[in-house]
């Protein structure tokens, strides 16, 4: 049958693709045949050793509270503010970054990995300058500041793990890795730059990319950094990346425990009143208080044959009867949920969710 709302959400993705291609970028890189650089090694982010891979003193390192869901692999970030700018943020703690900014996101699962996937994150997460070279590398991610618009690119880990080479189109990698105390072997997917859109730019039907990591409800935690704990922020504050007044207090943090977080960071982005899933009705963002709006009793809208015959996106009390759970464990492409950067289940996230959804009460109309 067809589905005009899920015309609609397709072809307005198309619209967003096209635009890209048509935008500011692309302008750039006809003018300038050398971008973007082939080579990761071009951005001089790490200095490789036979060992190891060390941060350049350029960069700083940082990490989030709440991190996507990318079949269990491990992510390193990195910053760099060019010198003589800083990051702003606004009364309401919206940050602004500067021209110029490029953020690191490198992939990886390490040669020996012991500990348990449910594991929560430290209270005081360790920050380091360095990557063992020995870790399956698979692909790091940049995002530049070009002028206003932010321009992602992909960069794959060749066999050697000398450098990165660019990836316009994607890329599968088989992953063999001990990362769940049990050897695991499965296809990596590595998205295409233009891919990077329907996560980046999943707040803002304009097209417009923007950072889902480094914000401040994200950025707000304890951290170790050389021997020293301190706030993030702070810390980027001391590091002359940053213009704050205050500190926000916790009330702005992220909690790992929570599934209305859990779907506010894997889902929000496009699960919003602007977002590129919309037309679906479904606000899934830590904001939204009416249930309805948030999935309870309500029918789904532009999921097509994607809706497996359920009536309802959450039924209260029953996570086996909810559509948003369904999705959220299938790794059929058609339904799952989120729709790129996961191939696996994110069977902790799922079980979060699924005890949220259990303690819900009230009754759907049948």
């Amino acid at each position: 049958m067809f589905d005009k709302n899920l015309y609609r959400l397709l072809f307005q993705r198309l619209i967003i693709l096209v635009l890209i291609s048509l935008a500011g970028p692309a302008r750039a890189e006809q003018q300038d045949e050398s971008w973007p650089p082939a080579k990761l090694s071009s951005w001089e982010i790490f200095t490789i050793t036979e060992n190891k891979l060390s941060l350049n003193r350029e960069y700083l390192p940082y990490n989030v509270k709440l991190e996507l869901f990318a079949d269990y692999a491990k992510k390193y970030r990195a910053i760099k503010v060019p010198v003589g700018k800083k990051i702003r943020a606004d009364a309401s703690g919206v940050l602004s970054y500067p021209e110029g900014t490029v953020l690191v996101k490198t992939f990886y699962y390490p040669s020996a990995d012991t500990s348990p996937p449910n594991t929560s994150p430290a209270l005081v997460q360790t920050l380091t300058r360095n990557i063992a070279r020995d870790s399956s590398l698979i692909e790091t991610r940049v995002l530049i500041k070009r002028g206003s618009v932010w321009q992602p690119l992909v960069y794959r880990w060749n066999k050697s793990k000398s450098d990165a080479e660019l990836l316009n189109g994607g890329g599968l990698e088989t992953i063999s890795a001990d990362s769940q105390l049990e050897p695991q072997n499965f296809t990596y997917l590595i998205p295409s730059r233009h891919q990077c859109v329907d996560c980046h730019g999943g707040y803002d039907l304009s097209g417009d990319l923007a950072p889902l990591g480094p914000v401040i409800e994200q950025l707000n935690i304890e951290v170790k950094y050389a021997s020293k704990a301190v706030n993030q922020l702070e810390l980027w504050f001391l590091s002359g990346l940053l213009t704050l007044d205050t500190i926000p207090q916790n009330n702005t943090v992220l909690d790992t425990n929570s599934a209305r977080d859990y779907l506010h960071v894997h889902c929000g982005h496009c699960h919003n009143a602007n977002g590129l899933a919309s037309s679906s009705r479904l606000y899934l963002t830590r904001d939204i208080q009416n249930l309805y709006r948030l999935g309870v009793c309500k029918p789904p809208i532009a999921a097509g044959n994607a809706s497996l015959g359920l009536k309802y996106d959450i039924v209260p009390g029953k996570p086996e009867k909810s559509l948003l759970l369904r999705r959220l464990s299938s790794v059929t492409p058609e339904v799952m949920m989120p729709e790129l950067g996961r191939s696996r289940v994110d069977q902790e996230g799922v079980d979060l969710v699924s005890a949220w959804i259990r303690q819900l009460s009230g009754i759907c109309e049948k």
